[in-house]
């Protein structure tokens, strides 16, 4: 899985975004940022120091690319491997410390978090940088457990190798406990994105690039498409595992996204500092039949992997199920993960890459959302003052290290082009990449009522009347923004 870093271009270093919880008031739910490309002239403004051999100790996942973000060694030969190692090699030789990493299972899901936890009940300092789950992370926060970013003497957090998405996302007020750099490669792993099979489009004579360049490439007009590309492949008139479909996705965050792809307003924040939520809208309603359409009125041209989906087809994993599918040439459409592609390099399929399509042709841009699982990371708050300066320096120069020297390695060998076999897919990843965003009430997911996964679950029960749904919803979901807010206010 490693590997996927091939994919990730220029993109990556764009940290776009779309303002889901609007700061200003603003009825507009889309912003666009773009981060420049790193400047080799660039530098960090950290001053020299001699750390006399400190030992700086980051807690992370030992999961696969959630760990080789962290650490990684040169005998893989893979050249993001050697990047990450000599970033982490810099560091150590220009402050003279150590760095150790700890990692921990993902099973139970919260295992980071309950070691952290425990670490700093107990008045320990043996963790210096920890990266989590965002949702564990912004939920921990609540606890006052973690150190405020804007309180780090050399971290700045204006610089380019800091998320401005997420910074604005996360702060409340003059806190900010937690933050992502580009430090955090998984924030691309974890970036969602519509995969096709280049044959079979010029087959049935769709243009899916021209559709995403003129502004065309719609939720409609997808669905008009998808209508048209079932077959039967075995003639036996029974959609099953064996007939090839218009477009396939699983049933969680897949369908989360499109909250964020089509342009969904969930939360804004007024000029007095409240929070309104802004879901029950026209936007939202229509949003909501779009997406039924799409999965359950195509004419059998989606493929919706639920739960009893994936048991027909064996796989366990929906992720694996997807791009399995895909690679099988069994769907000419799929929505998946970046990390997920690794499971086609041992494909033959031609595939492209788009963005999810957009609300209609009045929409600017293209979003996607960085999923959950990416990595956050925060501090913990009885950091000891005696070597604050020493951590802010090290975070900082790692971030930026990150930023200089890693993200052009990755930059130089997407282009190779080791994964998808269509050049057009450059600028469509790059396009899908500066669409990232992070959300306030995303973050929040476990205390604002799960409101950015109504749609989700709506469709996990096969119910399209969000109106019904919202007045169940409604005032439990108030509840649950005002006390999160409470909170909010009551951190220290």
């Amino acid at each position: 899985m490693k590997k996927i870093v091939c994919l990730i271009l220029t993109g990556m270093m764009l940290c776009g975004c779309m303002i889901s919880c609007q700061k200003n008031g603003s009825e507009d739910t889309s912003t666009s940022v773009y981060t420049e490309a790193p400047d080799q002239e660039e530098h960090d403004n950290v001053p020299a120091m001699n750390l006399d051999g400190f030992e700086f100790t980051i807690l992370c996942r030992s999961t696969d690319v959630l760990y080789q973000e962290i650490t990684a060694e040169t005998s893989s030969g893979d050249q993001v491997d050697i990047a990450v190692y000599n970033r982490n090699e810099a560091v150590k030789s220009r402050f003279n410390c150590k760095l150790n990493v700890t990692g921990v299972s993902e099973s139970p899901a919260r295992t980071l978090m309950e070691t952290f936890r425990k670490s700093v009940i107990s008045g320990a300092s043996e963790y210096h940088l920890c990266l989590d789950h965002m949702m564990y992370t912004a939920s921990e926060s609540l606890n006052g457990t973690m150190y405020n970013w804007n309180d780090l003497t050399h971290v700045d957090l204006s610089r380019p190798w800091w998320h401005q998405s997420l910074i604005n996302e996360a702060s409340f007020g003059d806190k900010l406990m937690y933050c992502a750099s580009d430090y955090c490669l998984s924030s691309t792993y974890f970036t969602w994105l519509m995969i096709f099979n280049t044959v079979m489009c010029r087959e049935h004579n769709i243009d899916v690039y021209e559709m995403v360049e003129n502004g065309t490439w719609t939720i409609d007009n997808f669905i008009a498409l998808v209508n048209t590309l079932y077959q039967d492949d075995n003639g036996d008139s029974i959609q099953d595992v064996n007939d090839i479909y218009g477009f396939t996705t699983h049933y969680n965050t897949a369908v989360t996204n499109w909250m964020f792809a089509l342009n969904v307003p969930v939360l804004k924040v007024n000029d007095d500092a409240t929070y309104e939520i802004k879901l029950n809208s026209d936007r939202m309603i229509n949003a909501v039949e779009k997406v039924y359409r799409l999965l359950f009125e195509s004419t059998n041209g989606t493929l919706y992997l639920n739960a009893k989906r994936l048991g027909e087809y064996g796989i366990k994993d929906h992720d694996q199920a997807v791009t399995s599918i895909f690679a099988n040439k069994k769907t000419v459409f799929a929505a998946t993960r970046i990390f997920a592609l690794e499971n086609l390099r041992s494909s033959d399929t031609e595939y492209g890459i788009v963005p999810y399509p957009k609300y209609d042709e009045e929409q600017s841009e293209y979003y996607s959302h960085v999923d959950g699982r990416a990595s956050m990371m925060f501090i913990p708050y009885n950091l000891p003052d005696s070597i604050e300066e020493k951590v802010s320096a090290i975070v900082e120069v790692l971030s930026f290290y990150s930023y200089r020297d890693v993200m052009p390695v990755i930059e130089n060998v997407a282009l190779l082009g080791r994964y998808s076999t269509d050049s057009q897919a450059y600028q469509m990843l790059q396009k899908t990449l500066a669409g990232r965003t992070y959300a306030f009430a995303y973050l929040h997911r476990d205390n604002t009522g799960k409101l950015y996964w109504m749609l989700s679950d709506m469709m996990a029960e096969d119910n399209y009347n969000f109106v019904s749904e919202w007045k169940k919803k409604e005032r439990s979901a108030q509840r649950s923004v005002d006390a999160l807010i409470e909170k909010l206010n009551d951190l220290e």
